[in-house]
């Protein structure tokens, strides 16, 4: 028999859960050139406040220190998260002046940089190329992996105000004869099509016309239920 325990509630009273947890250990680079001699050394997505109406980090900033050996550029590859879906692309020449910058031989330490005045949020997607001058052109000597601003949130009232804010549950109107019921972990959609998503909005499977959809064969975690009347979110544990 399955014990997997369910706990059911409508989305606008459920709370996705968020514990505290450690920043990420400096991201690993690659060598793609070996005229560069590249490592990060720290790395960190800093914010002086959180704004829990409206979602929002005030004053975010962005420090890092790295060993840049032989290199001329570092560019910041920047995918931000649907519905805006933008990706871009901004950095500056090492040896020009910047402010929060400090060159100490071959180490660079930085705080402060920004884009536009903006500098991250969360959900986004960093990585950093380090670029080396072959004379008439700069080619990307050295590239780091990806890094989620989401991951060094560690805060986890912050951190649970997030997941509840950007998976996009809200309220539905419904008609509370069509409304589903989930009772002993089983679904009853009330003829109703379901569809089921991970905690992040990834689709998982969709059901039209079952009469009983057992859930506790799910593996652990958060699931989001959408019929045509209701959001509903279980976390399986």
């Amino acid at each position: 028999m399955n014990t997997s325990k369910l706990i059911i509630g409508m989305a606008c009273t459920l709370c996705i859960q968020a514990n505290a947890q450690e920043k990420p250990q400096p991201h690993i680079v690659t060598i793609t050139d070996s005229v560069c001699d590249v490592k990060i050394l720290e790395l960190d997505f800093l914010y002086d406040s959180f704004d829990y109406e409206n979602c929002y980090f005030l004053n975010t900033d962005f420090q890092m220190a790295a060993v840049c050996k032989n290199v001329c550029q570092i560019v910041f590859e920047v995918v931000i998260p649907k519905p805006d879906g933008t990706h871009y692309f901004w950095g500056f020449n090492v040896d020009d002046a910047q402010e929060g910058m400090t060159i100490k031989g071959d180490t660079i330490l930085f705080k402060g940089l920004n884009y536009n005045g903006e500098v991250w949020d969360w959900g986004e997607h960093w990585r950093i190329l380090f670029l080396h001058d072959y004379g008439n052109q700069k080619r990307t000597a050295a590239i780091s992996d990806w890094m989620n601003t989401s991951d060094y949130v560690t805060d986890p009232e912050v951190r649970k105000a997030c997941e509840e804010y950007y998976v996009g549950i809200v309220p539905v109107a419904h008609d509370e004869n069509l409304r589903p019921i989930i009772e002993n972990g089983v679904l009853y959609p009330n003829n109703q099509k379901v569809s089921l998503y991970s905690a992040h909005g990834l689709l998982l499977k969709q059901y039209l016309g079952e009469e009983a959809i057992p859930l506790n064969n799910l593996s652990k975690g958060v699931y989001l239920i959408k019929t045509n009347s209701d959001t509903i979110k279980i976390n399986v544990k």
